[in-house]
């Protein structure tokens, strides 16, 4: 998030929505959502506010029924 916003801001090439997205499902969930509001990145994008915690509670869940 840090490097998507300084890209932002400097005007360069941006990172894909869908990278951050997967990097977010491959287990960067917490990180996803502390590194969006830390640097207030993409808190104004439903998909982001409602699909990082989404992805998070799905991942817990996953792990709790393999774990059970």
């Amino acid at each position: 998030m840090y490097i998507d916003k300084r890209k932002a801001e400097q005007g360069s090439r941006r990172i894909k929505e869908m990278t951050l997205f997967t990097l977010v499902f491959l287990g960067g969930g917490i990180g996803g959502i502390a590194g969006m509001y830390t640097f207030r990145h993409k808190t104004k994008k439903p998909a982001f506010i409602l699909g990082f915690p989404a992805i998070l509670i799905l991942e817990a869940i996953f792990v709790v029924s393999i774990v059970v």
